[in-house]
């Protein structure tokens, strides 16, 4: 289809295209350890996986181990 002065309509909006690929969002604690990974498509808003990565967090407490007494038996 041509414009009124003859010229080819312009492409589509560079903006409303569909992106290609993935993102990768990984939430670390200061050691750079991870604490939780979204992956979400790559057009997606990054404030909207905001709330699932925070959602995501698995935080794993150690158990502190069980300390035990040495019994000294008696020999008789």
């Amino acid at each position: 289809m041509k414009t009124p002065l003859g010229e080819d309509l312009p492409g589509p909006n560079p903006t409303d295209r569909e992106k290609r690929g993935t993102k990768h969002h990984v939430l670390t604690d200061q050691r750079e350890i991870p604490l939780s990974v979204v992956v979400t498509s790559a057009n997606a808003h990054d404030m909207k996986s905001a709330a699932k990565i925070l959602d995501n967090i698995v935080i794993v407490k150690r158990r502190r181990p069980v300390l035990r007494r040495r019994t000294t038996k008696s020999v008789p």
